[in-house]
């Protein structure tokens, strides 16, 4: 018989609870080593663990499951267990705020300034329940106009937002500013 190095493929079995996806599973040892026969080193390309559960979950799952062998002519060194770990994470979804104010920061002291067009629209994406959760006054568009004197001016729509969600787009992305 022969000893080689295989990975560790874990099954996973199972839903997570609505609103939830699991994510890529890791394996620790994320290999172990098999004593096969000549014969059947070719055909043994990974050996599988018994079968990791992530129904229902809306956290990691982490589990310590046996090593499965495809053929009882195989023998894994010890251990013959490894630990898997599967992350859980909230599903990201998009929504659109059609008509978000564009606010200006960082114009100069006395000045006045006029936004075209002064709405727009913030397509944005994160966590369900953040975005589901997200206040239309909460997402807050704005252009910066620090160190910009008089006249007219073509800026890009900036977007504040809570953590964990971020902007897809911004429509339209730039806007003209008038100082006066």
């Amino acid at each position: 018989s022969v000893s080689r190095s295989v990975p560790v493929v874990p099954p996973i079995e199972g839903e997570p609870a609505p609103g939830f996806v699991a994510g890529d599973a890791t394996v620790e040892p994320a290999t172990v080593e098999v004593s096969v026969p000549e014969s059947a080193m070719k055909r043994l390309k990974a050996v599988t663990t018994e079968p990791v559960s992530v129904s229902g979950r809306r956290g990691d799952v982490r589990q310590q499951v046996a090593i499965g062998l495809p053929e009882s002519s195989l023998r894994v060194a010890a251990p013959g267990t490894v630990t898997v770990m599967v992350p859980i994470r909230p599903r990201a979804v998009d929504r659109l705020f059609a008509a978000v104010p564009v606010g200006v920061r960082g114009a100069g002291r006395g000045a006045s300034a006029r936004v075209v067009p002064a709405v727009v629209a913030v397509a944005v994406r994160g966590p369900q329940d953040v975005v589901d959760a997200l206040r239309p006054d909460a997402v807050a568009a704005f252009v910066d106009l620090a160190g910009l004197g008089p006249g007219q001016h073509t800026r890009s729509v900036r977007v504040d937002l809570p953590q964990d969600v971020v902007v897809v787009r911004t429509e339209p992305a730039t806007v003209q500013v008038r100082i006066k």
